[in-house]
């Protein structure tokens, strides 16, 4: 994926960089490598969201300019991701300075609130094939929001509020120790009233 100045590229692309510009529109595709670019020096292209956006998943970041995504929809886009992460064909492996570029100047518009264990076995990132922008994730030990008010729940009334994310998704997971102790020592409780008042 090196490109030369004056080379053409084709939409949609966006490739590691040490030099980058931006693309014009769709009229004028494909875009030129500016000259002045040495010979063999990797590129960032960065491709207006009208050129990408019907290209597929791991192509192109969601930010604030992307229109609003219906729950359904955001379910389904969770599927296809898990599905890519099951298959062990995942899209949302690289990211580019141009795609960062995108989050910090257009700002953020995830399509979906996770709430997942912060078990090091389940990233939620990568279990949906995920790209920075499309979720917006919470994490402690047990996926839970035990009290009314606290960073959980504030940090997920932003991501509806202020993010207008449309769906939410309480996320476990196999083997989850903090489920395990919890279950465990009800259970325990629950079999030795006794103990249960003593302690």
């Amino acid at each position: 994926n090196t490109y030369q100045a004056g080379q053409a590229i084709s939409a949609p692309v966006t490739y590691p960089m040490s030099q980058s510009f931006v693309a014009p529109g769709v009229a004028s595709m494909p875009a030129r490598v500016p000259a002045g670019v040495p010979a063999g020096v990797p590129v960032s292209v960065r491709v207006p969201s009208t050129v990408i956006q019907a290209q597929g998943p791991g192509t192109k970041v969601r930010t604030a300019q992307d229109p609003q995504v219906l729950p359904g929809e955001a379910m389904k886009m969770l599927r296809e991701g898990n599905r890519r992460f099951v298959q062990g064909k995942p899209v949302a492996t690289r990211t580019s300075n141009g795609m960062r570029l995108e989050l910090v100047d257009q700002g953020q518009a995830p399509h979906t609130a996770v709430i997942g264990c912060a078990d090091s076995r389940a990233p939620v990132e990568s279990i949906f094939d995920a790209l920075p922008g499309d979720i917006f994730v919470l994490r402690n030990a047990g996926n839970t929001c035990t009290h009314a008010e606290g960073s959980m729940i504030g940090s997920l009334e932003f991501c509806i509020g202020k993010l207008k994310s449309r769906l939410v998704v309480v996320l476990g997971h196999t083997k989850c120790g903090a489920i395990y102790g919890a279950t465990k020592t009800y259970l325990a409780k629950k079999s030795d009233p006794a103990a249960a008042t003593t302690a």
